[in-house]
Order: C-alpha cells, then sequence, then structure tokens
C-alpha cells in the first residue's frame, strides 16, 4: 500500500522532512529548550524532569537559567558538579 497524506508520524528533526514540509529544521534539544520556554508561558513550573539523552550541559543551563530546578540521571561517562567537587554517577552525591 502507498503511503499518501501527511508524514506528520516522520520525525521533525529530520533535515530531509523538513526541507519537503517547508519547516525549520531544529536538533531534539533544541525542541526540548522551545518546550520549556513555551511551557513557561502558560504554566509555573516546579521542576522539569528529563532523561539522560538530553543531559547536555546546554539544556541544564538554560533551565538553569529560568531559576527551575531539574532532575535528570546522568550518562555513566560524566561527571556531575557538586559543591564537594566533581563526582562519576553512581557514586554517593552529598546531600
Amino acid at each position: 500500500m502507498a503511503r499518501t497524506g501527511c508524514r506528520c508520524t516522520q520525525s521533525l528533526t529530520s533535515k530531509e522532512v523538513c526541507s519537503d514540509t517547508g519547516k525549520d529544521f531544529r536538533t531534539k534539544l533544541e525542541l526540548a529548550i522551545g518546550l520549556i520556554d513555551n511551557d513557561l508561558e502558560y504554566v509555573r513550573l516546579e521542576a522539569v524532569v528529563f532523561d539522560s539523552w538530553f543531559g547536555s550541559q546546554e539544556l541544564m543551563d538554560h533551565i538553569h537559567s529560568k531559576a527551575l530546578p531539574f532532575i535528570t540521571e546522568a550518562k555513566g561517562n560524566s561527571l556531575v558538579q557538586t559543591s564537594e567537587g566533581p563526582v562519576r554517577p553512581g557514586s554517593c552525591l552529598p546531600s
């Protein structure tokens, strides 16, 4: 069966799909930042929760600039900065 109609089930993070539909290409990280900013226009967020795939310094800095706490998992190869210095995920974090 041939596919017809809207390609909305395909990711708009694909440069090919964006050029076909005339949409501006944005990365998943840029989309996440846009979602947070958009949400802040309509609701008062208590915190932002996201998985480790989005755990980039850029996203965390953006959330911090909005004075919001966040909850996420850290990738095993990262360092988490604490008041006691950097620690690897899986080690005990100071409270």
